[in-house]
């Protein structure tokens, strides 16, 4: 599940990417604007969507999350 959630997510990302260097190269403003809005969101999901999916869905990590949060 991790993994398809990263990939997923990874991929989302790279086609996000491409439509940046689609509106550089055929100068569409629109486009870029729209892309540049998105942006942040696209690139949260991408870079926090496989540990929170790990955390969730592994009970060997949380349980060490939680053993050093609880005796730090």
């Amino acid at each position: 599940i991790v993994v398809v959630v990263s990939s997923a997510s990874y991929i989302i990302k790279a086609l996000h990417q491409i439509g940046f260097a689609l509106a550089a190269f055929y100068d569409l403003q629109g486009l870029y604007e729209i892309l540049w809005a998105t942006y942040p969101v696209v690139n949260g999901i991408s870079t926090y969507a496989p540990p929170i999916c790990l955390v969730f869905f592994s009970a060997k990590v949380r349980s060490r999350i939680v053993f050093k949060a609880k005796f730090s």
